[in-house]
């Protein structure tokens, strides 16, 4: 019997500069859901050992429209030792 299951996949990533200095890739057999944006923004900093951003609806919308968004060191309450962190919409084959 074949299940249809529903995936999504975040890949995060950590800059410095331009450079990557960390990354996950955070995923979830249920479909995307934009009403749990922080929590799933909320799982994926406690894998990466960070704070977690202050979310604007700008930022849920681009990435509902365009597959990514990020969060630059003015987005985060504390200090942050990294430039910025995206977040990128892995496609499913």
């Amino acid at each position: 019997m074949l299940y249809n299951l529903v995936m999504f996949k975040i890949w995060a990533k950590l800059h410095k500069k331009e450079k990557i200095v960390g990354n996950i890739v955070f995923e979830r057999n249920e479909k995307f859901d934009r009403e749990k944006f922080f929590s799933y923004l909320t799982e994926i900093c406690q894998k990466l050992d960070i704070v977690v951003p202050v979310v604007m609806t700008s930022h849920i919308d681009h990435f509902v429209s365009f597959n990514n968004c990020r969060f630059m060191q003015r987005d985060f309450i504390d200090r942050v030792g990294f430039s910025k962190l995206t977040l990128e919409n892995v496609p499913l084959k």
